[in-house]
């Protein structure tokens, strides 16, 4: 009875370690389940968090580029006194109002200052000054894109175009807006034929690039192609010369609203000043109606882009009236220039002219030259046939010497006898044609006009 109790017992206390043992597991899988369940809690809550901060630091990369971009593409306005002046937002600064210490003349202006520099020389004479905004205007068809192009060659080579010379050679950048990169290549290889200046940069931009403005809420501001240009002159260093061809394809606003243009030149002027001793020559297209008009105002559009630059000149076919003044017989191969505007420099005088040679090369031609050279020649034959000796007067006034200023006349008509033979009479002495000679006479001795040596052979092979 004893060890039937006795197994009962122990039966039960293995029933119970075992029910110990399973509750103990039990208890055991509730704590990992309880863990386990906290811990995807934990993940789930985790992986939302690290989500959130993906999208949130996704955010703010995203705001940051936006705000970069609104940086480099827009420029607020920022009006002084009336003109609206184009500040780069990125520095966010104002012009601060200006006091005593700038304005004051006698405490800055103690010395001479420099005299203007030039960027092209005519002899001695500044021709086309340093660090402005400049235009040439011409209609199509002209020439203009290849004068360019000679005017880019010779700055960069150190020899000019014609009298017109550069003080140094220069680093010059031409951008073509219209014309595609295979024909600005031909055009480079007929001016430089292999051989090109370390200091010529020019690349075509036509169907790449933009204007440089657009209107947004009815205001001009620069576009991104404004900072593309910004960097493109930023790349080139000591840049001295920025050429873009034609305006219109840098334009991008109304181009007969004078307000719109003045805030496309003052975009211009903002990187003159960004970019010191940079001067920027734009093509400008002219009206049919300006076509032969040597005026500052021929250029299409608004008057306001002719207002607002410094210096501008023209291109032209030659006009009958010149070709007939000069004896010209084929004047539509000659194209005239003529400077229009010159705010820093005297204005110059001179009339020059290119004629167009194989390929469409502009050649340097001095008209003016070979108009009295012409007449020299004429003039020397004249004088060999004649046999006598005269004074300068005789053949300005006297009528012993009409019938020789009348075979003269007979050959260029429009020669004013009184007005041109002392120019005449110049150009043969500094040829070395003619020379003077003091001769003894009844009263007082005077002095004749005589054939050189040079000059009997210059006849010789004229008579030839």
């Amino acid at each position: 009875m004893k060890d039937f109790k006795d197994a009962k017992l122990k039966k039960k206390d293995v029933n119970l370690g075992e029910l110990m043992r399973e509750a103990s597991r039990d208890a055991k899988l509730k704590k990992k389940d309880v863990n386990l369940g906290e811990l995807m809690r934990e993940a789930s809550r985790d992986a939302k968090l690290k989500k959130k901060d993906v999208n949130l630091g996704e955010l703010m990369r995203e705001a940051s580029r936006d705000a970069k971009l609104k940086k480099k593409e827009h420029y607020i306005e920022n009006r002084v006194h009336g003109q609206e002046q184009f500040v780069e937002q990125e520095e966010e600064k104002e012009f601060p109002p200006l006091a005593p210490n700038l304005t004051s003349v006698s405490d800055n202006l103690i010395g001479e200052p420099q005299p203007v520099e030039g960027l092209l020389m005519c002899g001695r004479d500044v021709f086309l000054p340093k660090g402005i905004l400049c235009a040439l205007m011409a209609t199509g068809g002209t020439g203009k894109s290849f004068f360019l192009l000679l005017l880019c060659h010779g700055m960069a080579s150190g020899k000019g175009l014609g009298p017109l010379k550069p003080p140094r050679p220069m680093n010059v950048l031409y951008l073509a807006g219209e014309d595609p990169q295979q024909e600005l290549e031909r055009r480079l290889w007929c001016i430089g034929h292999g051989t090109f200046p370390k200091g010529l940069y020019a690349h075509s931009v036509a169907g790449k690039s933009g204007p440089l403005m657009k209107l947004q809420d009815g205001n001009p501001i620069p576009t991104r192609w404004f900072d593309w240009l910004d960097k493109t002159i930023t790349a080139h260093p000591e840049l001295d010369l920025l050429v873009i061809d034609p305006k219109s394809r840098f334009y991008g606003l109304n181009e007969n609203d004078n307000d719109q243009a003045t805030q496309w030149v003052s975009a211009l002027e903002w990187l003159l000043e960004k970019h010191k001793g940079l001067t920027i020559l734009f093509a400008h297209h002219t009206s049919k109606q300006s076509a032969n008009d040597h005026t500052q105002h021929a250029g299409r559009g608004a008057s306001a882009i002719v207002d607002g630059i410094r210096w501008a000149a023209s291109m032209t076919s030659m006009n009958n009236r010149i070709a007939k003044e000069y004896n010209v017989d084929d004047p539509n191969s000659y194209v005239e220039f003529t400077v229009t505007k010159s705010n820093y420099a005297p204005k110059p005088n001179t009339r020059l002219f290119w004629k167009r040679g194989h390929g469409g090369v502009l050649e340097y031609t001095d008209i003016e030259t070979i108009h009295w050279d012409n007449i020299t020649r004429v003039l020397l034959v004249i004088l060999a046939d004649d046999g006598g000796e005269y004074s300068r007067r005789e053949l300005c006034r006297e009528k012993k010497c009409d019938s020789i200023m009348s075979a003269l006349k007979d050959e260029f008509d429009n020669f004013n006898r009184r007005r041109e033979t002392d120019t005449v009479v110049n150009h043969a002495i500094k040829e070395g044609w003619l020379e003077e000679r003091q001769v003894a006479t009844g009263k007082r001795p005077k002095k004749v006009l005589c054939l050189t040596g040079k000059g009997k052979a210059l006849v010789i092979r004229e008579n030839s």
